[in-house]
């Protein structure tokens, strides 16, 4: 197993977890390791999502109620990497895809959330459960990943029209409602597409 410097890594971590109905707690657990397949990814930026917020109201997410880990949107380092792991290095900055995790969505009822020091990426594959992405990319603009990609297929299951056939049809703030950072990154896509 690879590793940038494993005696400085900790054995435990901090994780967010929903506690109970609008209880969000910082706790301790301990730190996961990677298997021969895994890496280990230093979270440096994770989002906080509109579901975050349902799932704090409700008290976490079946079948992990009380002890629901957050966060879904992360960037962060490589600084472990499985023996079996091939074309992910040490200090590569990543974006994760957290609905290829084999334990559950990650922080939408898995067993891990980002909102953590570190998270393990079990049966790490490049391009399906993580990109790397440039080393000049602040990594809170790389955690805007998901989200981005969430308002792209948004647009692309639209089947969109021209420009001004399309905003002559919104232009009324009725129809939108409040601004949201889905519907801005939306319309911020729609417009880089057209």
């Amino acid at each position: 197993m690879g590793s940038s410097d494993l005696t400085t890594l900790p054995e435990k971590m901090r994780s967010v977890v929903v506690s109970g109905p609008g209880t969000v707690e910082v706790t301790q657990v301990v730190r996961p390791v990677p298997g021969p397949d895994d890496v280990l990814v230093k979270v440096r930026a994770c989002g906080i999502c509109g579901s975050d917020a349902f799932y704090i109201s409700r008290g976490g997410i079946p079948p992990r109620e009380g002890n629901t880990p957050l966060g879904h949107e992360p960037a962060g380092e490589v600084v472990e990497v499985g023996g079996n792991v091939t074309g992910i290095p040490v200090g590569a900055h990543v974006v994760i895809n957290p609905m290829a995790a084999p334990s559950g969505i990650i922080g939408n009822g898995g067993a891990a959330g980002a909102l953590a020091d570190y998270l393990l990426i079990e049966n790490a594959e490049l391009g399906k459960s993580l990109a790397i992405v440039p080393d000049h990319v602040p990594f809170a603009v790389a955690a805007l990943n998901e989200p981005m990609a969430v308002a792209r297929h948004g647009v692309n299951r639209t089947n969109p029209l021209p420009a001004t056939v399309w905003w002559s049809s919104v232009r009324d703030p009725s129809v939108w409602g409040p601004p949201s950072a889905s519907s801005s990154a939306a319309l911020r896509a729609w417009w880089s597409w057209t």
